[in-house]
Parts: structure tokens; sequence; C-alpha cells
């Protein structure tokens, strides 16, 4: 098993939790009006910060994995210069705009938007575990509430396959992710769940009792697309069954099938992994995502 079984059950939790509360962000912010001759209309109030993007189906698709190819190199570029301060600011101004826009579904947005501030520049100077892992549930929420009334669930499907192949390729054979991974988890920006936690062996046990040296100390991480992409998709998914005509409150508790089956799959994926060995998550998240597709499906 990858990591000790607290530490992969509190991953696995706050997961689920990230999963489930931002699914019933989505659908606060939703506004499901019945037409006289039976046609659902479907829209989303404006964000705490404004309005959503222009764009649906295949311009979201391209925009999203224009996105990621522009982040990664620039990441890679400030890694390679020593220039993380710069990724900071924009790292800053990410977690900002999408907690804000999660507090503001349920609040003011102006509170919101101060609220949000504050605990962006809490997550940046901080070192408090708690405080990291909540405001990165929080900011997979906003994202969701931004992106999911743009995404079409069949794109989305698609999305989930490139995105596999790409972090089978980006873990496996150039091993920039990991570079990534590394970097951004020692200057405290990694997007992304981080528990750290020491382990010992039986032997280095013995070994600490008689010399007093410390247990290894090791970092239990799962990467921000690994929560993000299959909370867009639900999201996606609980768009069209609401189209279908299903109840809102209904159609959420469907939605819940894929993060269930999701859950069970990334807990498959720690029980299988070896120690200290870095593993793609998003193609054990994908098959949990569409095993969770099928049955919720055959369930309606």
């Amino acid at each position: 098993m990858k990591h000790t079984w607290v530490v992969t059950l509190m991953i696995l939790s706050m997961f689920f939790a990230t999963q489930v509360f931002g699914l019933f962000a989505l659908t606060q912010a939703m506004n499901v009006e019945k037409a006289p001759d039976g046609t659902i209309s479907l829209g989303y109030s404006e964000t705490a910060i404004g309005e959503r993007p222009q764009m649906d189906g295949f311009e979201s698709f391209i925009y999203i994995i224009g996105s990621i190819i522009v982040g990664t190199g620039l990441l890679l570029l400030l890694i390679r210069l020593k220039k993380l301060h710069v990724w900071k600011i924009f790292f800053f101004m990410a977690v900002w705009m999408s907690v804000t826009i999660l507090i503001g579904v349920f609040i003011d947005p102006m509170i919101s938007f101060v609220v949000g501030f504050i605990l962006a520049l809490s997550k940046l100077y901080s070192r408090n575990v708690m405080l990291f892992n909540l405001t990165e549930m929080m900011m997979y929420g906003g994202i969701t509430v931004l992106f999911a009334p743009l995404m079409d669930m069949w794109w989305m499907a698609l999305l989930l396959v490139v995105i596999s192949f790409y972090d089978m390729f980006a873990v496996w054979k150039s091993k920039h992710m990991v570079t990534m991974a590394k970097s951004m988890t020692k200057n405290n920006i990694f997007a992304g769940f981080a528990i750290p936690y020491r382990r010992s062996s039986k032997s280095q046990v013995a070994t600490k009792k008689r010399s007093g040296t410390k247990a290894k100390s090791n970092m239990a991480i799962l990467g921000g697309g690994d929560v993000a992409f299959p909370l867009l998709f639900a999201g996606s998914v609980l768009n069209y069954i609401v189209k279908m005509g299903i109840p809102k409150f209904t159609a959420f508790c469907y939605a819940l099938i894929i993060p269930v089956f999701v859950t069970l799959a990334l807990f498959l994926l720690f029980w299988k992994a070896k120690k200290d060995k870095f593993y793609p998550a998003m193609p054990f998240v994908s098959a949990g995502a569409f095993a969770g597709l099928l049955i919720m499906l055959a369930l309606i």
C-alpha cells in the first residue's frame, strides 16, 4: 500500500467531500425553468467575480487543453529558471478567484471577495495542513461552479480520455509531472491535497529506539487535476440529466454515483501502488467516472 491506512482514508475522505460539496454548490447556482410545452431551460446565476466566459462544447474542450499546455510550459520554464515566486502570483490569484466564486454562491459577493482574499493569502504563507487542504476543497468547488455550466457531457468524457493519456505520458515517460509536483510541494504552492506524515518500518523503529533518529518523513499527495476533472465531469452529467427533466435534487443524488465510483477507483490505486513511487491517477479516475456514469444511466 502506498500510504498508511489513516492517511489513505484522509485523502479519500477529502476527495469525496470535495466532489459532494462541489456538486451541491453547482445545484445552488443552477436555475431550472420548465416551459408550458415541457421544454427544460437550464441557466446559472452570475459568479461572484462576474460573468462566465462565452464558450460551449468544443470551445471549452480546446480552451482547457490549451490552458494545460500553456500552464505546464510556463511552470516548467519557471522551475528551470528558479523563478517560482512568479508562479506564486498566478497561484494566489487562482486560489483567490476560485474560493471567492464558491463562497459567493452562498453569501454576498463582496464578502466572499474579502474572505477569498484572506484564505488565499493564508494558504500561501501558512504551513497549517488543515488550512491548506480546506482551501483546496473550496478551490475545486469554485472551478466547478465556473466551468461546469460550459461543458457538454460528451466533450467532457473525451477530455477525461485525453487527460488520462497525457497523465500517463507525463508521469511515466517524460516525468515532468513528477518534477512539477516535487517543486510545487517544496515551495508550498502545490495544487492538490497534501498530507505530511512519518512512516517507520519495524527495523527503523528498532533503530530509532536505539539511536534516537527520526522516522522517514513522507508526503501523501493527490494532484489538483485528479480532483477537478472528475468533479467537472460529474457536473456536466448533472446538467445533462437535469435537462432530461429530472428534478434538481434527484439529479444531484444520481450524479453522486460518479464520485462514489471514482473514490473506489482511487482506493484501488492507493491499495495496489508501491511506496515512494509516482503513479498517474487520471486513468483510474476516468475509469471510475465512466463506470459510475454507466451505473447511473442504468438506474434512471
